[in-house]
Order: structure tokens, then C-alpha cells, then sequence
């Protein structure tokens, strides 16, 4: 009888009846209160309809009573999703010890691994893949880890072969985009990277009504909305300029608040719209990053900006000239961490610690431009005496721009900064980890997108010490002969000081 209720309970289950299948679960525990099967399922159920915590709750209590792999991939999903890295480890743990051929226990451990840059995780991903060799998710994830690795050949030969075995997965399609544009495979590498809202790793946009699919947009209104983070967006405005040439009548653009006050005046933008305010009646819309697709962007000199960037006001140049000292050539801006909760946040940033013996060259003024540092880590700079930090005293996008005008180099990790210098064409040292955000491509120390960007890599994973070895050698060799006047603002006459000129740039890492 137990056995039959409980056939029908999973019966019901698989056949999207879950509120049946749990009261047959209820009334088997009512006469058996432990019963490890009826517990499990019931915990499932559970989770199904949303209450994690409960859910857990009987899948343990079965798990004690009958240990299985199976419940500890469950638990450890569970508890993923509860935000209990910790936890969900534990659990996949005990699901491989249950049974080492558990391959999607092992693939799940192993994501957890990558996540916080253990290297076990390779093993795991190995063990998955002998246990099933048509998991195609560990075919995605070990060939991430071949990417972090420098072995891009591997990667890309377990992203096909995940393609292989499942043609439509998101994921992989995004992933072999991200690994197409930073070979510098663009048609194909912008063709894959329209996958990115289908694999979750970007969420969709909020108006997705009448797309714009490449029509001709003469005389029409266009809906342009940015996406992803703040330097994706200065990064991405270029490609406003070859869309304008096409005719559109006007060009809306939406944009996060961080950036109003400096994009307000982007001469390819009609109206600038932040979150909440009214629409204006438009034929389509699109993503600021479709568009290198639906223009035909293909080789690298269609990366130019082939058009003006964002206009500093003046007046924010005037405010903030006082607050940048130093002698002339000698004024420099540091940027060493971006925002902590970006995924691939350890890739990218150094803590204070490590950039702070840049500052023994007392000749040169450093100002700190990050504006949330980690908690306790400013000592070390501020209390040198050549250190400012404004960080807390800039607002905005604006305020950071007109900042960067006073400067005579911007030494920063790959943020949302390195896109503003570059945009603003300030001569600037960019910091990058051994694998690349797809922007800075391979091996270049230059960069099409940015002519006054000099780009310093890591020569293998996690060494920062090589970098900043050739950042202090360059900052040995700074000088402040024979400056030129690059940016706009400046050019105007306003006396706001100097810059240092791109072939100078070059020669001071040569």
C-alpha cells in the first residue's frame, strides 16, 4: 500500500500535479513519520513550490535516515540557491564521497572551486566527464578553465563539444562569443554574444517590445538601452555614431544616473533617459551592445569612435582644479579595485597594500580615484604624504571626467575608469590579469578602441608583481618635457594644464 501511494505521489509529481503529490507524501508519514523516501520527495515538493528552508529541512532528515548522492546534489543545490556556498560544497562533497561517478555533484562542486580560484576544480570537471562523458555543462566549465589558463585552443574544442552534444545550450554559445572577440574573431565573436540574455548571464533588458533587427532607420525614432555596467556603456557609445549616419530621425538612449551629467551633452544622442522616466513614442528598440552586430562590425578599425565622446563641463573642470596638486607631468590618478561584487571581481582588482609602494616617488602627486575602497585598506595610502584621495568627493561620472582632465596619466585595473581615460583620451596605464576581459583582446600592449591607452599584462595567472615592476620602472622615466595638449576641454584654452602626449606614453614602457 506505502509503496503503491508513493509510486502515484512521484506519478503525480512528473505530471505536474505537485500539490496531490504532497498530500500522498503527508499521508504516508502520517503512519510512518520516517519514512525516508516519502521525507525526500515531500522536501522536493517542497522546493519545488518555493520554500527552500523546509524543503531542506525533510531531505535531511531522510538523508540521515539513508544517506545518497543523490539527496546531497539535491541539498547542495538547495543550498546554493539559499546563497550557502559553504554549505552547498559540504553537500556536493558528501555526494561524490557517496559515489565518485556523481558527475553532476562533481561538476556543481567543481563551479563552486573555480568560483574562489581553487585549482581542484579541473580535477572535478575531469571526473564528471570520465563518470559522463555527454555532460555537456562540465564540457562548458572545463573549457573555462582552459581560457583562465592561457589554453584557448582546449577551450574552445570542449565549448564545441558541448555544442555538440546539446547545439541550443546558452551558455556555451555565450561563452565561445566571449572567447571568439577576445581572439578577435568579431562577426563571429558579436554573432554568439547575442546569446548573453538567453544563458542569464545579463538580464534582459526592461522594454523588449518591436526590436530593432537592422531595418533601414531613416526618418524613424530608436529606443537605444544600455546595458551591463558603467564602462560597458562609455565603451559601447561609439557605435552611436555609425547608427546616427543611417538617418534615424532621433535617438533615445537610456542610461544608468552615474552617467547623466556626463553623457548629457553626447552629440548622437537626442534625449537621454533615466530609469522611471516617461517613454517617448519610439518605432524600435535595441541594446547599445547588439548594435557592432546589427551595424556589421568585422575587423578592428571599425572599433574606432569615428565620432566625438562625451563633452566635460567646463565649469565641473574649473571646480575640481584646486583639488588636483602636483607639479606638471607629475599629477597622477590610481585606480587599483572596482566594484566587489562583479563576478570576476578577483581577476581584476589589487588591494591598496599592493599599489601602495608605488608611492615612494614623493616627485610625483597621487590622487585616489576609487570610490568604494575595501574597509580598512586606505591607511596605507593616506597617510603618505603625497596621496589625495578623492574618492569620496566624486559624485558622478562628471566628476570623475573632469578629475581626469587635471591629470597627467590614470593607472588603473580594468574598471569602469579605464574606459572613461580612454573615452576622455587620457594617457593611461591599464592593469590587466592574465585573462582578459574580451575587450583588451590578446597579447596587444595597445588598444583599437582607446589610441592613449597602454596596456600591462600579466605574464602568468596572478602575477601582479611583474606589472607593477613595469609600472614603477615607467613612473621612473615620467617627465614632464615636451607635453601636448590631446583633450578637448584643454585645447580650448582654459588653462586647465597639460597632458601627457600618446607617443610619451609609449616610449615609457618600451
Amino acid at each position: 500500500m506505502t509503496a503503491d501511494r508513493l509510486a502515484r505521489a512521484h506519478g503525480l509529481r512528473a505530471a505536474g500535479q505537485g500539490a496531490a503529490a504532497e498530500r500522498d507524501c503527508q499521508g504516508i508519514l502520517a503512519q510512518a513519520p520516517d519514512h525516508p523516501d516519502a521525507l525526500n520527495l515531500l522536501g522536493i515538493l517542497t522546493m519545488e513550490r518555493g520554500d527552500l528552508v523546509a524543503g531542506m529541512a525533510l531531505v535531511e532528515r531522510s538523508n540521515r535516515a539513508a544517506p545518497s548522492a543523490e539527496k546531497g546534489y539535491n541539498l547542495g543545490l538547495a543550498a546554493e540557491r539559499l546563497g550557502d556556498a559553504a554549505g552547498a560544497e559540504a553537500w556536493y562533497r558528501q555526494a561524490v564521497a557517496l559515489d565518485p561517478r556523481a558527475a553532476a555533484a562533481h561538476n556543481n562542486l567543481g563551479v563552486l572551486l573555480m568560483e574562489r580560484g581553487d585549482p581542484a576544480a579541473g580535477r572535478h570537471f575531469d571526473l564528471a566527464l570520465t563518470a559522463d562523458p555527454g555532460h555537456h555543462r562540465a564540457w562548458i566549465n572545463r573549457g573555462s578553465l582552459w581560457r583562465q589558463a592561457g589554453r584557448r585552443l582546449e577551450a574552445g574544442q570542449a565549448l564545441q563539444h558541448a555544442l555538440a552534444l546539446a547545439p541550443d545550450d546558452p551558455v556555451a554559445r555565450f561563452n565561445l562569443g566571449l572567447l571568439r572577440l577576445q581572439q578577435g574573431d568579431l562577426a563571429a565573436g558579436f554573432r554568439d554574444y547575442a546569446w548573453r540574455y538567453a544563458s542569464g548571464q545579463v538580464p534582459l533588458p526592461p522594454i523588449r517590445e518591436r526590436p530593432w533587427n537592422g531595418e533601414a532607420p531613416a526618418g524613424r525614432v530608436l529606443l537605444v538601452q544600455a546595458e551591463q555596467g558603467y564602462g560597458d556603456t562609455l565603451n559601447f557609445l561609439r557605435f552611436l555614431h555609425p547608427l546616427r549616419r543611417l538617418g534615424p530621425r532621433e535617438i533615445h538612449v537610456t542610461c544608468p544616473p552615474p552617467l547623466g551629467r556626463l553623457l548629457a551633452g553626447f552629440p548622437a544622442i537626442d534625449r537621454l533617459l533615466a530609469p522611471g522616466d516617461p517613454l517617448p513614442r519610439f518605432d524600435w528598440q535595441v541594446s547599445l551592445h547588439d548594435l557592432p552586430r546589427l551595424l556589421g562590425v568585422t575587423t578592428m578599425a571599425d572599433l574606432d569612435m569615428a565620432g566625438p565622446g562625451p563633452t566635460v563641463d567646463p565649469a565641473l573642470v574649473a571646480r575640481w582644479r584646486e583639488r588636483v596638486s602636483g607639479p606638471a607631468g607629475r599629477r597622477v590618478g590610481l585606480v587599483w579595485r572596482g566594484r566587489a561584487d562583479f563576478a570576476h571581481d578577483r581577476f581584476r582588482s589589487l588591494s591598496a597594500a599592493r599599489v601602495a609602494p608605488l608611492l615612494v616617488r614623493r616627485d610625483i602627486r597621487f590622487h585616489g580615484l576609487v570610490k568604494e575602497p575595501a574597509p580598512g585598506e586606505m591607511d596605507c595610502l593616506t597617510a603618505q604624504p603625497n596621496f589625495t584621495d578623492l574618492g569620496p568627493e566624486l559624485a558622478d561620472f562628471a566628476d570623475t571626467a573632469a578629475v581626469m582632465t587635471h591629470l597627467d596619466l590614470i593607472i588603473t585595473t580594468d574598471t569602469a575608469a579605464a574606459h572613461l581615460a580612454g573615452t576622455l583620451l587620457r594617457p593611461t596605464w591599464l592593469l590587466l590579469g592574465f585573462d582578459p576581459d574580451w575587450r583588451w583582446f590578446l597579447e596587444r600592449e595597445d588598444s583599437p578602441w582607446y589610441p592613449t591607452l597602454r596596456l600591462l599584462r600579466q605574464p602568468v595567472p596572478g602575477d601582479w608583481e611583474t606589472v607593477l615592476t613595469r609600472v614603477e620602472r615607467g613612473l621612473e622615466t615620467l617627465r614632464p618635457t615636451d607635453l601636448k595638449q590631446i583633450d578637448p576641454v584643454l585645447e580650448k584654452g582654459d588653462g586647465t594644464g597639460q597632458v601627457l602626449p600618446v607617443k610619451d606614453v609609449e616610449e615609457f614602457l618600451s
